[in-house]
């Protein structure tokens, strides 16, 4: 970058607001994006604001993930200025392909260096991806679930393009529940498991989205074909999610799935973790019930063993 737009955090954070105005409208949204020196002007702000969701998003992709990376197919959905490309290359994912609607920050993406294609396209509302069902292994978006941003039927789409049994990984702002715009993307998200679309997966709560809010990622995953089939190894799973707890890292962490059970529910009074109170540990009764078996040994009394 050639020069500094902001003289302060707040500054940028301002900035940041102004693509959130009630009204403003994808599209117009969209050609803001595409203004002069915008993708520099927003990576600015992100590195002002210290701007930590797209390293949570690699991080929880990285976590649910099991696989060579280097094989998996991913799709960044909204890139923006590659921040979520760039810590999934970090974290062993080379295989990724970038989408924007805005034309500025796909030629940004292209000369980073993080991304393998690319696709410059309105998404929702009636627009399809130019891209054939099945094609990846998992969907990432990261600070896109904005108003005017990525409208909530566009998820129908994320279903379409990610494989069976995938993931979408969604990093976004706390407050998004609070919002109008949040509301509808939840109602439809849960539009769409009812219809046996996908599943939540996960919902986990997390310190600094950036310098001014916290943040939330929701895990959905396709349903697979196979029942029965169980997506991913269950202890590994959970010794990664609470060595992220031991770290800090997330307020509260929930693993969820259409049938709910508490299987374990780690104590808050070990000095290793510091939480704040409700943090809970669950699991979807698979009808392979070894799955909860396998859980079960995760006990108040156990769970240390697997901090190290």
């Amino acid at each position: 970058m050639s020069q500094y737009y902001f003289e302060k955090s707040a500054d940028a954070e301002s900035f940041l607001q102004v693509f959130h105005t009630p009204g403003l409208g994808y599209s117009s949204c969209v050609k803001e994006y595409n203004k002069g020196n915008m993708p520099d002007k927003y990576q600015e702000c992100t590195l002002a604001v210290d701007y930590k969701g797209p390293r949570y998003c690699a991080e929880m992709l990285t976590g649910v993930f099991i696989g060579n990376p280097a094989k998996a197919r991913v799709l960044d959905i909204a890139a923006g200025t590659g921040l979520v490309g760039k810590e999934l290359l970090k974290r062993g994912f080379c295989n990724v392909d970038a989408h924007d609607g805005a034309e500025a920050m796909v030629e940004f993406c292209k000369s980073l260096g993080f991304y393998k294609n690319f696709y410059v396209s309105f998404v929702g509302d009636g627009h399809r991806l130019p891209i054939k069902d099945d094609t990846y292994d998992a969907v990432t978006c990261c600070g896109a679930t904005l108003e005017n941003h990525l409208p909530s039927s566009a998820q129908t789409e994320f279903i379409r393009v990610i494989k069976p049994g995938g993931f979408f990984v969604n990093a976004h702002r706390a407050n998004l529940p609070e919002i109008a715009y949040g509301q509808q993307w939840r109602e439809d998200a849960q539009r769409l498991e009812d219809e046996g679309k996908w599943t939540l997966h996960g919902r986990l709560h997390f310190r600094n989205f950036n310098k001014y809010t916290d943040g939330s990622l929701d895990i959905y995953r396709p349903r697979s074909v196979d029942d029965d089939h169980e997506p991913f190894d269950l202890n590994c799973m959970c010794e990664w999610i609470v060595l992220q707890a031991e770290r800090q890292l997330w307020l509260n962490l929930q693993l969820v799935q259409i049938k709910r059970v508490t299987v374990a529910c780690l104590p808050l009074d070990s000095p290793s973790i510091s939480l704040k109170p409700g943090f809970l540990l669950t699991c979807h009764v698979w009808s392979s019930f070894q799955s909860v078996q396998r859980l079960k040994r995760w006990s108040t009394a156990d769970y240390s063993s697997y901090l190290c």
